[in-house]
């Protein structure tokens, strides 16, 4: 399923044949930054604290938020949903479809943007610029500041942290806690990454692509010619990368070559897209 900021959805089977759908249009919420699910329900969240959810990706409900802060992005990870955004939002929810609360977090800090958050090694890890957080429960919080460190997505993927951001930085982590830089051969933002079938993959800005094996040693591509835009994010499932964004609908069984499958009337504003 793959979720826009201007209500349009995208739905395959497969990730080669996609239809389009109103989507989110009839709840009064035109735009979406991200989708998770927990293999039943599709969250999507957006700005002003929109959460939306959908049993199937095509009919969509909305659910009472705690917050009317701009929420950047959903995961579902260790049974439950978290998303975070502006503010230094983090809230939590174990149905999804209802029962969203705001996370405690340490008293005083600093308002941030916190575009990532996921799961691994027994604990939640959430990041914006210069701050990590991190939480065993997903409820309650702590901070560490990190000057050098600015993440755009962040994952626990292949027994490590790995995590991108600006400009063309790519961090690797065991922890969570303490960062390592990697040169990711670019000066393109990352946006999203995940990894499959061996190899990480991150996507970001103009159509950039960055493949690993190991998270330390990056190869840098791109989509196919004429294909432009920012790839804003990237999932996996069936055996089939997706990346979705400024770039279009773009598939991929490896990372390396990629195929376009944008129908006739993709909205190019796509923000975001899940596997379940």
């Amino acid at each position: 399923v793959a979720v826009t900021t201007s209500s349009t959805v995208a739905t395959s089977a497969n990730g080669t044949l996609w239809t389009l759908f109103t989507g989110t249009g009839n709840t009064g919420v035109t735009s979406l930054n991200s989708v998770a699910t927990n293999g039943t329900l599709f969250v999507g969240v957006g700005n002003g604290g929109a959460i939306l959810s959908s049993a199937n990706g095509t009919s969509w409900s909305t659910v009472p938020s705690p917050t009317s802060n701009d929420l950047r992005r959903v995961v579902y990870e260790n049974s439950q949903f978290v998303a975070v955004g502006a503010n230094t939002t983090i809230l939590t929810s174990s149905a999804g479809s209802s029962g969203w609360a705001p996370a405690t977090l340490p008293v005083g800090l600093a308002s941030n943007t916190i575009y990532a958050v996921g799961y691994g090694g027994g604990k939640y890890v959430a990041a914006g610029f210069g701050t990590v957080y991190t939480s065993t429960t997903g409820s309650t919080w702590t901070s560490a500041n990190i000057p050098d460190l600015d993440l755009r997505s962040l994952g626990y993927l292949n027994g490590q942290w790995v995590g991108g951001g600006y400009p063309g930085s790519m961090f690797t982590s065991a922890t969570g806690e303490t960062w390592t830089l990697r040169n990711s051969l670019t000066r393109r933002s990352f946006q999203d990454g995940i990894y499959g079938n061996g190899r990480y993959v991150a996507v970001g800005s103009a159509a950039t692509i960055a493949v690993s094996t190991d998270g330390v040693a990056w190869t840098i591509g791109s989509f196919g010619a004429g294909v432009t835009g920012t790839a804003a994010d990237v999932a996996f499932g069936a055996g089939v990368f997706v990346a979705v964004g400024g770039s279009g609908l773009q598939t991929s069984t490896d990372g390396i070559a990629w195929t376009d499958r944008t129908p006739a009337g993709f909205d190019f504003s796509a923000s975001g897209v899940a596997y379940g």
